[in-house]
């Protein structure tokens, strides 16, 4: 606060009271010039702080547009690590299975019990149906036929060609199995080159992740800061426009930010028009009556007539 003492020692008291009038005006009106210029600085600076916070929100929006663009092909990077880590797990999932199977494999070649591959083999199941089949035939015919009967004979070699394929292939299940054996070996290693490359795939994507988060969370920072900086300009344009209007000193904030109103607020014009010409009607239409039966009453007549 500032404290101007001013006093006139002349003789006319009407022109010192002018002056001590025009000086306090030129102060006052220097003071206010001073007050405009220094909030319009203060808003320069604001204004220039905020446009250069929005250009940095559209740098990093852009930024960070180009790095999902070039690298999740426009996803995100969490979407991008989920998917890797669904593929990494069936992949490893896979994986497993085959090695199972080969385990199993070669744990029966190692053990040499080959029965349960042959009954899981359709080739051998069905020779040895057809087997059994040629053995009852072979039987019935010799209850029935004497054993140097050309059927008996047929018979006979159906038999032993169906025993002789039979045992060919028990004699070739093993190699079949270690052919197995090494396909399931050979398709394991394919897998586990194929897992690797996933998982180097799921690293480098993770890499893109914490730069994408860093880009991200620097964007969000910048952006609250806008909002601080807007909420901070639009107080300074208020203060300008009191320094505008010859309020200076006053220390003013916008307590909520000014929106548009969606529908209209009270007090509403028409409907007030409307209200008033309607009471205003009421009352017209109800002093007209009392006037009208005070006119027709007698004693009211006679009353006014007997008053001095």
């Amino acid at each position: 606060t500032q404290v101007v003492a001013l006093s006139y020692l002349g003789l006319d008291p009407v022109y010192g009271m002018e002056l001590l009038d025009a000086t306090v005006a030129a102060y006052r009106n220097r003071l206010q010039k001073e007050e405009i210029e220094n909030q319009n600085q203060r808003l320069s600076a604001k204004q220039a702080e905020y446009e250069a916070l929005l250009a940095d929100v559209a740098s990093l929006e852009v930024q960070l547009d180009t790095l999902r663009r070039n690298n999740f092909n426009g996803g995100s990077a969490e979407d991008a690590v989920a998917a890797q880590l669904q593929i990494i797990r069936d992949q490893t999932q896979r994986l497993g299975t085959v090695r199972q199977n080969r385990i199993a494999l070669e744990t029966q070649l190692l053990a040499g019990s080959v029965s349960s591959t042959l009954n899981d083999n359709p080739v051998t199941r069905s020779l040895q149906d057809r087997l059994i089949q040629a053995e009852a035939e072979l039987a019935r015919t010799r209850q029935t036929l004497r054993s140097g009967h050309p059927t008996v004979e047929a018979a006979q070699r159906e038999v032993d060609l169906l025993r002789d394929q039979l045992t060919r292939t028990e004699r070739a299940t093993p190699l079949l199995i270690s052919k197995e054996v090494e396909a399931a070996k050979g398709l394991e290693e394919q897998l586990a080159v194929v897992l690797n490359k996933e998982r180097a795939t799921l690293a480098e994507a993770d890499r893109m992740r914490r730069d994408e988060r860093m880009v991200t969370e620097e964007l969000n920072q910048t952006q609250d800061l806008v909002d601080e900086r807007r909420r901070a300009l639009l107080d300074q344009r208020l203060l300008k426009r009191l320094a505008d209007a010859g309020e200076f000193g006053v220390t003013a904030r916008l307590i909520a930010e000014p929106v548009q109103p969606q529908a209209p607020t009270w007090p509403n014009p028409l409907l007030v028009f409307i209200l008033c010409c309607g009471l205003g009607g009421v009352v017209g239409v109800c002093w007209a009556v009392f006037k009208g039966r005070q006119a027709f009453d007698p004693w009211a007549s006679d009353l006014n007539e007997t008053m001095p």
